[in-house]
């Protein structure tokens, strides 16, 4: 029986074999190929983005200090605007506007 090339509906020589090559399927290896997502802080947000408070993570004092201008689990908080050079966020909440340093922005995790 004669092999035909599919591609091209051409004969091949006898001596000459097909290779199939399969390939995994594309999205389960860009799923395996990204790297595990960190969650989501106050810091990471760019001026205009929003997001809701989910947790206050660190030591006692800097939570309670956090929970007492307002930023509570629950709460939508908006990034007005950010310092250069690592300097600190504005943030909006509800109708108040706090300044707040990305080292304690960090430890406020968004849902």
């Amino acid at each position: 029986m004669p092999r035909v090339d599919l591609s091209q509906g051409r004969r091949l020589p006898s001596p000459m074999t097909m290779i199939i090559i399969c390939y995994p399927d594309y999205g389960e290896l860009l799923m395996k190929a990204q790297p595990k997502q960190r969650p989501r802080t106050l810091a990471d947000l760019l001026p205009g983005q929003t997001g809701v408070i989910a947790t206050i993570e660190g030591d006692p004092e800097l939570r309670t200090r956090i929970q007492s201008v307002g930023l509570r689990p629950g709460r939508h908080v908006a990034v007005i605007r950010r310092s250069r050079f690592g300097g600190p966020l504005q943030v909006r909440l509800g109708t108040s506007d706090l300044v707040i340093r990305p080292q304690q922005a960090a430890h406020i995790m968004l849902a």
